[in-house]
């Protein structure tokens, strides 16, 4: 594979993951909607209501952060940047990209195992296993294994 298609390839991947983080967002919204409106107008509210938008809200939250990395939006401390010398903050970024790298890995790795410890254990009230829950893990682990590879490579490109 040539610069340009892998170029490409990491674009769709990250509008991918940019998608189905808005997919996750949007039913959360809907179904905390549906949960007021049925608490608050209908008196009753449904059981799986609340436990199915964390659902949601986990996972959002855990693929938006490799999105974060993708794009270099995630939090740091900016203003040594600006302080060090160019050649000093290419060294300091690809270490600190090298340790997330590490953190990462573990997460992703300690994620299948919490994922395979819970999966006979139900959600009480969507009756779905916490598998499925626990599973958002190791995901957006591995995104944001794909996400600080390709920081790095930008890093070093110079284009960061």
């Amino acid at each position: 594979m040539n610069a340009t298609a892998i170029a490409k390839a990491y674009t769709i991947f990250f509008k991918a993951i940019e998608g189905v983080c808005v997919l996750f967002f949007f039913t959360m919204v809907v179904v905390l909607s549906i949960v007021v409106f049925c608490r608050y107008v209908l008196n009753f509210s449904p059981i799986w209501g609340d436990e199915f938008a964390q659902f949601c809200m986990v996972w959002f939250a855990q693929l938006s952060a490799a999105l974060a990395i993708g794009t270099g939006t995630h939090i740091r401390i900016g203003v040594w940047d600006n302080w060090m010398k160019p050649r000093i903050r290419i060294v300091v970024h690809i270490i600190i990209h090298i340790i997330l790298f590490g953190i990462v890995t573990l997460m992703f790795i300690y994620g299948i195992s919490l994922a395979e410890l819970t999966k006979g254990q139900m959600l009480s009230d969507m009756g779905v296993s916490y598998a499925y829950l626990y599973a958002s893990i190791p995901v957006s682990a591995l995104c944001m294994l794909v996400a600080t590879l390709g920081r790095m490579k930008d890093i070093l490109a110079g284009k960061s």
